[in-house]
């Protein structure tokens, strides 16, 4: 049973199986590190769906979304990094052609 606090029952957000799944998203974070851009956003998608359709308990939800978190926030950074890496070719006034940094914001 959850002890009670002020107002009903504390959430059980303290679960075992909720220190596992922790255990768990903290061994499993540096692989993100290591996942492709296309296997990051497909895991991505994958928890979405998971989520969306809401058959996942809740401490499992809760380890999804941060899984989640950290998968979108891989993926942005390697974006990022993609577009400071693209460059735009131009034509000088000459009729040379050069290179110039993207402005794709």
């Amino acid at each position: 049973r959850a002890p009670f606090i002020a107002g009903g029952l504390a959430p059980r957000l303290h679960s075992p199986a909720l220190r596992r799944k922790t255990r768990f998203m903290a061994k499993t974070s540096d692989d993100i590190a290591k996942l492709p851009f296309e296997k990051a956003l497909s895991e991505l998608e994958n928890i979405v769906q998971q989520l969306e359709s809401g058959a996942a308990p809740l401490e499992e939800s809760i380890a999804l979304y941060e899984r989640g978190a950290a998968l979108k926030a891989h993926c942005d950074a390697m974006l990022k990094s993609a577009q400071e890496k693209i460059d735009k070719i131009v034509v000088a006034e000459n009729g040379t052609l050069k290179t110039e940094d993207a402005k794709l914001d």
